[in-house]
């Protein structure tokens, strides 16, 4: 009445999932190093249209770089990441000698593209320059936000 039940060979799947298991183990650990990678993008590029005028750029310390015009230090960027509504932002900022911003430049950012349009648009980031890198930037107060785009605005 009962068939009898056939025996599979244990040693044969346990290799199979043995495979398996080592094979998405190595995915896992592909796809975390090429984010890590795409992450460390080249932000000289950036640092360049932050401080137009400087001719070479040298690291300082993790996210500050010194800005040169023929060999004299002629001023700083630094990188800084604030939180946007759709995710880090990530941003170069230009500072004289004297401590005004000369510059702001967008590395990397993750927000809705039509919104990010509207900063684009407004020329969001020219209303930092000429400012002290010391002030506050109080939205409403020292710098007025994108309207639809108030998340973002903070960020940068």
């Amino acid at each position: 009445m009962n068939a009898p039940l056939r025996k599979t060979n244990s040693k044969k799947a346990s290799s199979w999932n043995r495979a398996l298991v080592t094979i998405t183990c190595l995915s896992i650990l592909a796809a975390f190093f090429w984010g890590v990678l795409r992450e460390s993008e080249n932000v000289y590029p950036h640092l360049k249209l932050a401080f137009p005028v400087a001719d070479q750029f040298t690291k300082h310390s993790a996210d500050t770089f010194l800005a040169l015009k023929n060999d004299i230090q002629i001023g700083y960027v630094t990188i800084s990441e604030g939180h946007g509504y759709g995710g880090p932002l990530k941003t170069a900022t230009a500072i004289d000698k004297t401590g005004l911003i000369i510059g702001v430049s967008i590395i990397r950012q993750r927000e809705t593209p039509s919104w990010f349009q509207k900063i684009l648009d407004s020329e969001y980031t020219k209303s930092f320059v000429g400012k002290k890198a010391t002030d506050l930037f109080q939205i409403g107060n020292d710098v007025d936000a994108v309207s639809g785009a108030t998340y973002t605005s903070r960020a940068i």
